[in-house]
C-alpha cells in the first residue's frame, strides 16, 4: 500500500510455533512498527477438545451420507462407502490434528 500500513496476520497456526518463536515474531512486529493479528480458533480446554473429538467424525459421517444419497451409481456409492467407513484415515487424521491443536494452543496469559 501507499501509506506503508501493514499488518502481519497468522490464522489458526500460532500453536505450531514454539513459545520463543512466538516471542520473536511479536518482537519483530513491534520493532518493524507493524501491526499483528494472530487468530486462533482452537483453545486449550476440555470443551474444545471434546467438540473436535465428537463433531469432526459426526460431520464426516453426515457429509458421507449426503454424498452417498446424491450419487446414483451403485459402484461409486460402494467405493465411497469403502473408503469412508472401512478406511477412515482422513477423518482420523483430521480429528487427531484438531485434538493436538487444542492441546498446543496458547492461552491469553501465555501470550
Amino acid at each position: 500500500g501507499g501509506d506503508g500500513a501493514h499488518v502481519r496476520a497468522l490464522f489458526n497456526a500460532l500453536h505450531h510455533f514454539r513459545p520463543d518463536d512466538v516471542v520473536t515474531m511479536m518482537a519483530d512486529c513491534v520493532h518493524a512498527r507493524r501491526g499483528f493479528a494472530f487468530v486462533e480458533l482452537t483453545e486449550r480446554s476440555v470443551r474444545a477438545t471434546l467438540a473436535i473429538a465428537l463433531l469432526m467424525p459426526l460431520a464426516t459421517l453426515v457429509l458421507t451420507l449426503v454424498l452417498l444419497y446424491r450419487d446414483t451409481s451403485w459402484w461409486r456409492r460402494a467405493l465411497r462407502a469403502f473408503f469412508t467407513f472401512a478406511c477412515p484415515i482422513v477423518p482420523f487424521v483430521v480429528t487427531l490434528d484438531g485434538i493436538v491443536s487444542c492441546a498446543r494452543s496458547y492461552t491469553s496469559a501465555e501470550l
